[in-house]
């Protein structure tokens, strides 16, 4: 099943101590297995989160039927709860914590 790549972009509080305390929570043995495995169920097969400064840049490869309707379990709500003290949203409307990046330029497209 051929996959597609999404790059979205978030805030976090510029704060070093908070930074810190939000890449520790995503180091690799740090995320929580159904968290995860919630990731994955949706049709996501690889996240990357990149950061510079307070900026964020996560590049998600997502498979031809994401978004899979699933529901979201608890487990992720209480998840995403926990890391809105560590970001700040760039939407203008505030729903959503991630946007949705444009792509400008690829070099594979010359």
């Amino acid at each position: 099943m051929p996959s597609r790549r999404l790059v979205k972009l978030l805030d976090l509080v510029n704060d070093q101590a908070l930074i810190r305390a939000y890449e520790r929570h995503h180091a690799a043995d740090q995320l929580w297995p159904d968290v995860g495995a919630y990731i994955r169920a949706q049709g996501i097969s690889d996240m990357q989160i990149w950061r510079f400064r307070d900026r964020l840049v996560m590049i998600v490869e997502v498979e031809a039927d994401y978004p899979r309707p699933i529901p979201e379990p608890k487990i992720n709500r209480d998840w995403e709860m926990l890391m809105d003290r560590f970001q700040r949203r760039l939407s203008l409307d505030g729903d959503d914590k991630w946007v949705d990046a444009a792509q400008i330029f690829s070099l594979g497209g010359q």
